[in-house]
């Protein structure tokens, strides 16, 4: 029997459909960066992710992303034989995170201009699913030309379970109780 269960720290709430554009344009960073680092340490701009979630460069969307890298970073994945780690050839009952943590800088230069620069910690698990690739690559045109927070979801569940096949079918109700679908 598999569990997976997804729990959030009290205060932050649980992912929502932002966390989820958030999650696909970090993977989005990291796929153009080429490889994760040893140390699990990702760094970018947030004015490079604002452009990839094709918000607009004011203050609420930078505020709303930094509550999204935080909400991820905070929120806690309870494996129950369903987190299959390739290196030990085994499934893992593990309690862990997917970001470590999220860290903000703004760096002065000299001449008193202001670069900012936020890292993430990606967790071992993470890192070891990505070199392994079992994070599934998206037509992340195709993702964020969607217009829907569900068809988003829709597309990269379908994506993931019709494992390259032209075919694929699944029950509504199942379904349903897959992606947040309302009654």
């Amino acid at each position: 029997k598999q569990t997976w269960t997804v729990r959030a720290v009290q205060g932050l709430g649980l992912p929502g459909t932002l966390d989820q554009d958030v999650y696909v344009a970090l993977l989005q960073l990291i796929d153009r960066g080429g490889e994760i680092p040893e140390d699990g340490w990702v760094g970018f701009s947030l004015y490079k992710l604002v452009e990839l979630l094709r918000r607009t460069h004011g203050g609420r969307d930078y505020k709303q992303i930094k509550e999204s890298l935080e909400r991820l970073s905070a929120t806690v994945i309870q494996s129950k034989n369903a987190f299959y780690r390739k290196r030990k050839q085994a499934y893992l009952d593990k309690t862990f995170h997917l970001l470590e943590e999220v860290r903000h800088s703004e760096i002065r230069d000299g001449s008193g201009g202001a670069t900012e620069r936020t890292w993430v910690k990606l967790s071992e698990y993470f890192v070891e699913s990505y070199r392994a690739n079992y994070l599934k690559g998206l037509d992340v045109d195709f993702y964020w030309s969607l217009n829907s927070s569900v068809a988003k979801r829709l597309y990269r569940f379908v994506d993931k379970k019709r494992n390259q096949q032209r075919r694929w079918e699944v029950d509504l109700f199942a379904l349903r109780d897959r992606i947040p679908l309302s009654r």
